[in-house]
């Protein structure tokens, strides 16, 4: 999988073949993945109350999306890891 600056998920096989694109609500801040999935985390809007407004996603190997949640982050607080 590539993510890109204009808010798309690539998908490719083992042999380099495009196998699909999803598109993400805002820009990208952070992913982590393994052989059967990964986990994006993304702004999905536009920052309130003075915090950031940021949202993960659980996909696996077959594009499937397991978990799609809000991350609860305190005003002024900032994602540094996401594993």
């Amino acid at each position: 999988m590539v993510a890109t600056d204009q808010n798309y998920l690539r998908f490719f096989s083992l042999g380099g073949v495009q196998r699909g694109v999803q598109c993400l609500k805002g820009s990208i801040v952070s992913m982590v993945g393994n052989d059967e999935c990964i986990m994006i985390a993304y702004h999905a809007g536009s920052n309130y109350l003075a915090g950031q407004n940021i949202e993960f996603i659980l996909i696996d190997s077959n594009k499937t999306v397991l978990c799609k949640e809000s991350v609860a982050l305190s005003p002024g607080a900032t994602l540094t890891w996401l594993g």
